[in-house]
């Protein structure tokens, strides 16, 4: 009698099985069962709302923390606190933005997953107009997608 190979009956059992994969801040459609980054992409705009909601009333603190440690390598979180009235006074108030375009980029590792979104609005300030550019991170264990970087155009 011939024996079956263990990699043979390994084989069976992980295709019998029902094997979910949770990326940071991307689950799985339960309709398509289909990688979803339609949630992950509204919820990277939605922190990028919330900035700007933030500086609209002045609320720097507020805005400062939606931002990730990775965010505050090259400035301090209170140098930048400190220099956010000096660009008011160039752009002018918030007045709206837009969402141009948004792209998500999942990262699986044996140890851990992330999801980066990249977020691009056209925005409108009462004395000038630009596009802003945002990064935004959400790791396995993150409540939130963070802001990482930010640029102006």
């Amino acid at each position: 009698m011939k024996s079956i190979p263990l990699f043979v009956v390994l084989a069976f059992l992980v295709v019998g099985c029902d094997v979910k994969v949770q990326v940071g801040g991307a689950g799985t459609n339960p309709k398509t069962k289909k990688l979803d980054v339609k949630k992950p992409q509204k919820d990277a705009e939605a922190v990028v709302t919330a900035y700007f909601q933030a500086i609209a009333t002045n609320g720097y603190a507020e805005a400062a923390a939606l931002f990730g440690e990775q965010a505050f390598q090259q400035m301090s979180r209170e140098q930048w606190l400190q220099v956010q009235p000096e660009f008011v006074a160039k752009r002018g108030s918030y007045v709206s933005h837009k969402v141009k375009r948004s792209t998500v980029r999942l990262k699986t590792g044996t140890s851990d997953s992330t999801t980066t979104v990249v977020v691009e609005c056209q925005v409108t300030y009462s004395q000038h107009n630009d596009m802003e550019t945002f990064s935004l991170i959400k790791g396995p264990a993150d409540a939130d997608f963070k802001i990482v970087g930010h640029r102006n155009k």
